[in-house]
């Protein structure tokens, strides 16, 4: 995911992306969990679903008092913004930031003033929400001449500040050239998959040792 740093860089600097979107990194995962991009939603009454990187969010209050959000998603074919009133809105407070990956499921219709269109969201969910929502666990790959006790102690390093009872089992994969074993770490063990722990495990087991496995 160091490829997604480069390109908000850019994007902070530039208003655009130049060495690739940062939405490129989860098109696997993100294919399991919506099948329409931004550029071919059209206005309906029927709930449609789509899935954007925040790349603006800005918050105001309505008449009566109440705080809405407007959050812009980017997936690469298009923008649209999204709209979150009332008690969705105050279940995702403090959840929602700029460069984070969000489902949203709403109702699409035309945007008179900007001539584009416009997402009245009725379910928002954080790309690690989904992840536990949709997951199976967490997967680490261990060859026998790695595990010793300075590995064993950086895992548990790498995995403590993730660790969430809601959250996917830790499942290490033993190999051996005469066998290979599953080990589940216990249910304190379990983790929030965001993408820090996985970077993180990454920096440990490389990207080729860490895989999410999906239901």
């Amino acid at each position: 995911m160091d490829g997604s740093r480069t390109a908000l860089g850019e994007k902070d600097t530039l208003g655009l992306y130049l060495t690739g979107h940062p939405i490129d990194e989860y098109e696997r995962e993100l294919k399991r969990f919506v099948s329409t991009r931004i550029s071919d939603l059209k206005p309906s009454r029927d709930p449609q679903r789509v899935a954007g990187l925040v790349v603006g969010v800005r918050t105001m209050k309505s008449k009566r008092g109440d705080t809405m959000a407007f959050i812009t998603l980017d997936d690469r074919t298009g923008r649209i913004e999204a709209s979150l009133f009332g008690e969705l809105f105050e279940q995702l407070r403090g959840q929602i930031e700029a460069d984070q990956v969000l489902i949203v499921e709403g109702e699409v219709s035309s945007d008179e003033f900007s001539g584009g269109l416009r997402l009245r969201g009725k379910d928002v969910t954080p790309m690690v929400t989904a992840r536990i929502r949709y997951g199976q666990a967490v997967e680490l790959a261990l060859d026998a001449g790695q595990i010793n006790g300075r590995l064993i102690e950086t895992l548990r390093d790498s995995l403590t500040p993730y660790r969430d009872e809601e959250g996917l089992p830790v499942r290490l994969q033993y190999r051996h050239p005469d066998a290979v074993g599953w080990l589940e770490l216990a249910d304190e063990w379990k983790v929030a998959p965001s993408d820090d722990l996985l970077l993180a495990l990454r920096d440990v087991q490389g990207q080729d040792g860490v895989r999410l496995r999906y239901r």
